[in-house]
């Protein structure tokens, strides 16, 4: 399990490489593979009534990690 802080720490600007990484590693175990327009989906449910959704960039200018 990961926490959040872990998480936290990814500067991922859109496209960055950073940002690939996190998605790899956090998003990509629970969610699968993205569609074509980059969101990831999980239906939960016959009938689901609610949607979240999030942006999984940040505003950083430069890619990496921060401790």
């Amino acid at each position: 399990m990961y926490s959040l802080i872990e998480m936290l720490r990814y500067m991922r600007p859109e496209a960055s490489q950073a940002q690939k990484e996190f998605c790899l590693r956090f998003l990509e175990p629970t969610f699968g593979l993205p569609d074509i327009h980059g969101n990831y989906v999980h239906i939960i449910g016959d009938k689901p009534r609610l949607c979240f959704a999030s942006h999984h960039d940040t505003v950083h200018k430069q890619s990496g990690y921060q401790s």
